[in-house]
């Protein structure tokens, strides 16, 4: 009787600590890579900002739908790298202008949208909303220490040797949409705002910047959210 409870307690708990084990496993597992991607936003912070001449290398991401790419550079075009997420305010009021500036067939240029979001998060944004351009997600952690990713959206514009050859973080108004109007040759429309647009509520006298800030580890170790940006009050609009 007594070997019969033990044989019955042995089949009952043996694959719970299994379970059990694995989980624990799995947890040491993923702490051990976001740890490692902590360190690779903290080395990117503390790098000298991206600038023009600076050379980057092919952008390692993953695309719509979860396929490992390298984002080299054209031998023809230059490639210019589109920094957005769906819960950035200032990516939503950029919206107009990136499009137009990617649908223009100009031939010099070729467009490529690199998301903070999530590909589930992304893929929502996308079924609501159009982009003139092929979107990636999962930014390894090298490629996003390389191109210092964190702030959206951002406007990388990459020669054919790899080389940098301009750099616009926020959307483009204020200073940075005739800069771009020039480097483009193209007149873009102005932002539009809304009534109770929270910049526009912000103290007098303080210039907000149009970008939003902040990168947040979600799930897995190779995804990335920007957080909302004035619209729930939580990250930073500046």
């Amino acid at each position: 009787m007594i070997a019969r409870l033990i044989s019955h307690f042995q089949w009952r708990t043996f694959p719970l600590i299994g379970v059990l084990a694995a989980s624990l496993g799995l947890n040491v597992v993923q702490r051990a890579a976001i740890q490692k991607l902590e360190s690779s936003l903290d080395a990117a912070n503390s790098l000298p900002q991206l600038r023009d001449g600076m050379a980057v290398s092919a952008l390692a991401a993953r695309d719509l739908s979860g396929h490992d790419v390298l984002l080299g550079f054209d031998d023809r075009v230059s490639t210019v790298f589109y920094v957005f997420g769906p819960s950035c305010i200032w990516c939503e009021r950029n919206l107009v202008s990136i499009n137009q500036l990617a649908s223009r067939p100009d031939g010099r240029f070729r467009f490529i949208g690199i998301t903070t979001a999530s590909r589930k998060d992304v893929t929502t944004y996308l079924g609501t909303r159009k982009v003139a351009f092929p979107v990636y997600a999962d930014v390894s952690p090298r490629s996003a220490r390389e191109y210092r990713l964190g702030i959206t959206p951002q406007t990388i514009v990459v020669g054919k040797g790899g080389e940098v050859l301009k750099v616009w973080s926020g959307a483009f108004t204020g200073s940075v949409k005739p800069e771009v109007e020039a480097f483009f040759s193209i007149q873009l429309p102005e932002l539009r705002w809304a009534p109770t647009d929270p910049v526009r509520l912000q103290a007098p006298g303080k210039r907000p910047e149009a970008a939003c800030h902040s990168l947040g580890i979600i799930g897995s170790t190779r995804s990335w959210r920007a957080l909302p940006c004035g619209i729930q009050g939580r990250g930073d609009c500046f």
